[in-house]
């Protein structure tokens, strides 16, 4: 800029300390009165930036010019390298005179911190041998001294062009810091929370503001903005300090959770009714799925800090105040799921990040088993959608931006449900992944959903050894996998197989029935024992039903049919053969020789090779060690006879 021509001349060329001294408090505050007066946002900003890079011009010419280390050749004979640096020294000093200058408007603080942010930028890209010792040490401190300083000093301020001023200085500045191994404590500084404001203020607080300040900015805009994404990239720096308090955390977590409710509810307001995955337009998305990977990363840096790196802090902290932190983590995730979704569609690798924050999220809750089920009942009533669309009578009632959102707490409570008490996963889990779970969902919502619900009543029926005892110590009522089972069985066996289910996950889902009745009562063997075998009774009619088609009477449609249904007949021997591992064990020789009987009676010779496989991997891999020398007896006198036909 014009106004900065004649500064910079003297600046770079004196060789008197002095000048150099009243020049650059002369600049500052004839900078901070015409950048308080005149032009408007813009202007202002451009000026900030025009008198960082003068500081960066002046201090690159004077350190060449002194022909220290490797800038010998650069050396300027008519000064002694001494003056040079003496001039630079002056420069700061002037700078940290004129911070202290609050006539207008702090605006002068403001200068003297891009001109120093320009001298540090200087001195971190010269070589180390060029930058005598201190220098840069003392320019990054004070540095940090003026940003907390006007922190401290505004409070508050935002949507003011110093906010962005200073937030574009440090996001330049800390990865200067950060590169060089003995100004990184300056970064720990920075991050340290106000003495006068508490946990809302200091540079974190101004960061987050000027953040959420960006984002609103690109929501009314429509157009993603770098200067969102440096803006995220320095408060992730100073949330990953050492020295940022927990109660700054807490701060940019809730603040961070407010604005992803707020693109939810705006998305609501835009979005149509009931859109499934495949009808997110990916062109449109850009800028919500910016916001998105602002708010994840932010997010990401806070789970890391506090509940991956600092157990310690955990230890010292309430249980409460990390439960909540630890919840409006999670759920702003959940409100930007329809962006990561899309973002899934576009890259075949997803979303990298969406996946580190739900790994870290659920690794740091299931580590503290007394903690989940109470969290889960929390998220729940946060979120009164989830226990509205278990009672609902269509899933098209949400809006597809918080389909994603139910989408998103499906998938997490698969991980979430092994942990879970009884008297939870009934009134709650269950109910919500029973809705998605039929063909209506699949048809109305979309295939994610629907396989999401399946996956979540799978973890319910078959938790590990421990968390069953958890379950059982928790509730003195019957077994949930008891009541469960003869349900889900029936579900799945209707599903298959034009209506929604796979042979191969007719297989999972109906063994994993079987030994969740089985299993499902220590107590009440006799009743698992009769629900098992029901369950057995149903394939076996499913399976007879299969077997008593009409043979075909000629034509192409009835030889079609014909394989079919020996496709059919085949998957439901390959379920059958797969119970020999999960029913209990007073009930394994009805079974096997049921199943004996249905393989000897089949006329398909390829039908009879893919059960005998199947059965010899049942023997060999899938069945547990009690029941492996009956198998394999009758598996060996199973294949002699099967041969022979």
């Amino acid at each position: 800029m014009n106004e900065l021509r004649a500064p910079a001349r003297i600046l770079s060329t004196s060789p008197a300390p002095a000048i150099v001294s009243e020049t650059t408090h002369d600049l500052l505050v004839r900078w901070s009165t015409n950048t308080t007066t005149e032009g408007g946002p813009r202007e202002a900003e451009d000026r900030g930036r025009a008198l960082m890079h003068l500081g960066q011009y002046v201090t690159t010419l004077r350190i060449r010019g002194a022909g220290i280390g490797e800038h010998a050749e650069f050396a300027n004979g008519r000064e002694a390298p001494g003056r040079q640096i003496e001039c630079i020294e002056a420069m700061v000093v002037a700078a940290e005179r004129a911070g202290q200058y609050r006539e207008t408007a702090n605006m002068a603080a403001v200068g003297a911190l891009l001109l120093v942010g320009g001298v540090v930028l200087a001195l971190a890209g010269e070589p180390s041998n060029s930058v005598p010792p201190g220098l840069a040490d003392r320019a990054a401190a004070l540095f940090v001294g003026l940003a907390r300083s006007v922190c401290d000093a505004d409070g508050q301020f935002s949507a003011d062009p110093r906010s962005a001023m200073l937030v574009a200085a440090c996001a330049e500045v800390v990865p200067a810091l950060g590169s060089f191994p003995r100004l990184r404590t300056h970064i720990d500084r920075l991050a340290q929370p106000s003495r006068t404001i508490g946990s809302n203020g200091g540079v974190v607080g101004v960061v987050t503001r000027e953040l959420l300040a960006n984002i609103a900015a690109i929501r009314m805009s429509g157009s993603v903005s770098e200067t969102a994404e440096k803006t995220a990239g320095l408060l992730c720096t100073l949330l990953r300090s050492s020295a940022v308090s927990f109660g700054s955390a807490q701060s940019v977590v809730q603040a961070l959770h407010e604005c992803a409710v707020d693109v939810l509810l705006e998305q609501e307001r835009n979005g149509g009714k009931g859109r499934n995955r495949g009808n997110h337009n990916s062109g449109n998305a850009d800028p919500q799925t910016a916001v998105a990977l602002v708010l994840l990363h932010c997010v990401e840096a806070v789970l890391q800090r506090f509940f991956v790196e600092d157990a310690a802090t955990q230890r010292r902290l309430p249980a409460e105040s990390l439960r909540s932190v630890w919840m409006d983590a999670i759920d702003t995730v959940g409100c930007v799921h329809s962006a990561t979704l899309a973002l899934e569609e576009e890259h075949a690798g997803g979303c990298e990040v969406y996946r580190r924050v739900c790994t870290l999220a659920v690794q740091f809750i299931t580590t503290n088993e007394d903690e989940v089920d109470s969290v889960v009942r929390q998220l729940f009533a946060r979120n009164p959608c989830l226990a509205f669309v278990a009672t609902a009578d269509s899933v098209l009632l949400l809006s597809a931006a918080r389909s994603c959102l139910v989408l998103f707490y499906l998938d997490l409570l698969e991980h979430l449900a092994p942990h879970l008490r009884t008297h939870t996963l009934a009134q709650l889990v269950v109910p919500l992944g029973a809705r998605y779970a039929g063909a209506t969902a699949l048809v109305s919502v979309g295939r994610g959903w629907f396989e999401s619900a399946h996956a979540l009543l799978l973890a319910v029926m078959e938790p590990p050894a421990a968390q069953r005892d958890l379950r059982s110590a928790g509730s003195g009522s019957v077994e949930l996998e008891l009541e469960l089972a003869p349900w889900y069985a029936g579900l799945v066996l209707d599903l298959y197989p034009d209506r929604g289910i796979t042979a191969s996950l007719l297989r999972i889902a109906y063994a994993a029935a079987v030994r969740a009745a089985a299993t499902g009562s220590s107590s009440s063997s006799q009743r698992g024992q009769r629900v098992s075998w029901l369950l057995v009774d149903r394939l076996l009619a499913r399976l007879d039903e299969a077997s008593g088609s009409a043979a075909p009477s000629g034509g192409e449609g009835s030889a079609v049919r014909a394989a079919l249904d020996s496709v059919r007949r085949r998957d439901l021997l390959l379920v059958l053969a797969d119970l020999l591992a999960a029913v209990p064990l007073e009930l394994l020789p009805p079974l096997m020789h049921q199943l004996r009987t249905r393989l000897l009676a089949d006329s398909d010779r390829a039908i009879r090779k893919a059960i005998d496989d199947e059965i010899q991997t049942v023997v060999m891999v899938k069945a547990d060690v009690t029941r492996k020398f009956a198998l394999s007896t009758w598996a060996w006198q199973l294949h002699a006879d099967s041969s022979k036909l």
